[in-house]
């Protein structure tokens, strides 16, 4: 971790990279498909949908109700073990178990937040159809989101990071 505290403290947000002494160094889209194997071309990942629409499919995706909704969405966010355990309880179809699956994993692994606890269910609208979900550019929004959450990060009044670290910890050795 004293690596990726190094690098946070020479993170620019005006140029999206890092001032090192013997000059810039960024984490690039070919970096992020290289390193993760993941789309870096497709449909975008943007934008913030309407937080009714958000509840209406986390009760319909989960299979829970209105209340159990309006408790758990705090915040912005839904807490990765509530997903895993209404993944598990045998009360969903399978599309509907994948969907809450996809959006765990992507809570974990790449939209990590700095709770390490929670993720926000504005990826769901991009879940629910299970066909299309390869044609969006996740690469692309891993990126954005790491250089946002890096930014974050660098302002001297904040001690902690969230994004997909593995990038930085694969991209500096």
């Amino acid at each position: 971790m004293p690596l990726i505290s190094a690098f946070v403290e020479r993170w620019h947000p005006e140029t999206n990279s890092f001032h090192l002494p013997f000059g810039e160094l960024t984490i690039t889209l070919h970096d992020v498909a290289y390193i993760l194997s993941i789309p870096i071309t497709g449909q975008a990942v943007f934008g913030k949908p309407v937080v009714s629409q958000l509840k209406e499919h986390l009760k319909t995706t989960l299979n829970i109700s209105t209340s159990e909704v309006d408790n758990e969405y705090r915040r912005g966010s839904v807490r990765l073990n509530f997903i895993q355990g209404c993944c598990s309880s045998n009360n969903l179809h399978s599309s509907s178990e994948a969907i809450g699956y996809l959006l765990w994993l992507l809570g974990c692994t790449i939209f990590v937040d700095r709770s390490s606890t929670s993720v926000s269910p504005y990826l769901l609208p991009y879940l629910v159809d299970l066909e299309k979900v390869k044609d969006y550019a996740w690469g692309a929004a891993c990126l954005t989101y790491m250089y946002r959450q890096l930014g974050v990060a660098s302002r001297f009044d904040n001690a902690q990071i969230a994004g997909c670290l593995t990038l930085l910890q694969t991209h500096t050795r």
